[in-house]
């Protein structure tokens, strides 16, 4: 598993999850939702739990009920993105191989009914945008039940990471939101050159959500 496309998987996690947040801050009917408020703090806490096993630290678990609202619980997942970026991006080759311990490994067995196998850094680094892509698509249909309209967040028209930076629009590391509607303009398919990745740049048309370092990226 190559780390261009586990930082490319991270990057699209963020674009999805702000889009996703920003879908919920803007419909009555979701940001009253308990199972997609629920969904969303789950998503987050996940996602902190296993930055904080790799890092060492203790791993917390709060609730619901931890946070002042919906936008602090928005901002406490921004935080993580922050934080995991970092981490993803200092990474070398050989650290992928670590063996890594888990504190849910008892849970873990009595799910599948055997225990587990030691899992690399690797595979817990892919599990995470895996298990937060399962529980976006439950919010994303969880949003179409009470009445809204869920974003595109696929892989496919997110992932960017812009190698040359020389396409219009787009800057090295950062991946361009598509606006609401049909209004989305997606490049071709350009090979890095250096791996067997491929590049799928999307444009913004309004050019007014730009994705990487820009401040405005959680802005609704």
């Amino acid at each position: 598993m190559r780390l261009p496309f586990l930082q490319t998987l991270y990057a699209h996690m963020e674009w999805a999850d702000a889009l996703t947040w920003r879908t919920v801050l803007e419909d009555e009917a979701a940001r009253s939702d308990d199972f997609t408020v629920e969904s969303l703090v789950h998503l987050h806490m996940v996602q902190r739990a296993w930055l904080s096993i790799w890092r060492g630290e203790e791993v917390a678990m709060p609730t619901r009920e931890d946070f002042g609202g919906l936008r602090e619980i928005r901002d406490w997942g921004r935080a993580y993105h922050r934080d995991v970026s970092g981490f993803v991006e200092d990474l070398r080759d050989a650290d992928l191989d670590e063996v890594i311990g888990v504190p849910w490994t008892k849970f873990i067995e009595n799910e599948i009914g055997h225990p587990p196998m030691p899992g690399r850094l690797a595979d817990a680094i892919y599990q995470v945008p895996a298990h937060s892509a399962h529980h976006r698509a439950q919010v994303s249909r969880r949003i179409r039940e009470v009445g809204g309209s869920p974003e595109m967040i696929d892989y496919i028209g997110g992932a960017n990471p812009a190698p040359t930076g020389r396409d219009e629009g787009v800057t090295p590391g950062a991946v361009s939101a598509p606006p609401r509607g049909p209004s989305v303009s997606r490049s071709a398919v350009q090979s890095t050159g250096s791996s067997s990745m491929s590049t799928i740049a999307v444009r913004d048309r309004s050019s007014e959500n730009t994705w990487g370092s820009a401040p405005g990226r959680y802005s609704t």
